[in-house]
């Protein structure tokens, strides 16, 4: 009893600190675009919210696929979002991003694996690094400004794991072992929503390493 109260305790607080995380993120994404703070805020808050509570909703594709609301299309949502608001402001060169992009995907799908009763995971250190990487090779590149680092490895984030590991591999195990699965089923735990929580700040310390 006392050990499974302690393991909830411990679930709970990364429960917290993965929601901390993301709301940190997420406020300065959208601050950084430009985004009146008290708006950031508020909008930050419900993005969120939206993720925990649309975790346990989910949308049916076809046959053994659905999505999930809150680990999967709220985050591909925000990230267009973002990625308007770069284009509009700083005119980033969406085809640097989409080659950026396309990389990470490849990165994710190779390194993705199915896990049995788990679904498809893949290492969260690894994602995150190359993601960071390549945001700060863009930034670099394209001579952006440090504060679209940010928003900019959130959406790399998002849709190398969105794409290359949900949309690309899950697809591949449901047809060769006929199982179901679902696109950003582990909630606040999937890769989808962790990875753009930590990537931005890995990404702005290879940024100021860099230029030491």
């Amino acid at each position: 009893m006392v050990l499974s109260i302690h393991r909830q305790l411990c679930l709970a607080a990364l429960y917290v600190l993965v929601c901390t995380l993301l709301f940190l993120t997420t406020l300065l994404s959208l601050y950084f675009l430009e985004i009146p703070i008290e708006y950031s805020i508020a909008t930050s808050v419900a993005y969120v919210l939206a993720i925990v509570v649309g975790s346990s909703k989910t949308v049916v594709l076809k046959r053994r696929v659905c999505m999930n609301l809150g680990g999967f299309i709220i985050p591909q949502t925000m990230a267009l979002y973002l990625l308007y608001r770069m284009w509009v402001l700083y005119s980033i060169s969406i085809y640097g991003v989409l080659l950026a992009t396309l990389i990470a995907i490849l990165v994710a799908y190779i390194a993705s694996f199915y896990i049995e009763g788990y679904g498809v995971g893949a290492p969260l250190l690894l994602v995150i690094m190359v993601n960071a990487s390549l945001s700060a090779l863009c930034i670099e590149i394209m001579g952006k400004p440090l504060a679209i680092a940010i928003p900019l490895s959130y959406i790399l984030s998002i849709y190398s794991t969105t794409i290359g590991v949900d949309v690309f591999k899950t697809t591949r195990i449901v047809r060769e072992r006929s199982v179901s699965m679902e696109f950003g089923g582990r909630g606040l735990m999937d890769l989808i929503v962790l990875t753009p929580a930590l990537t931005p700040p890995m990404t702005i310390a290879i940024l100021i390493l860099g230029n030491m």
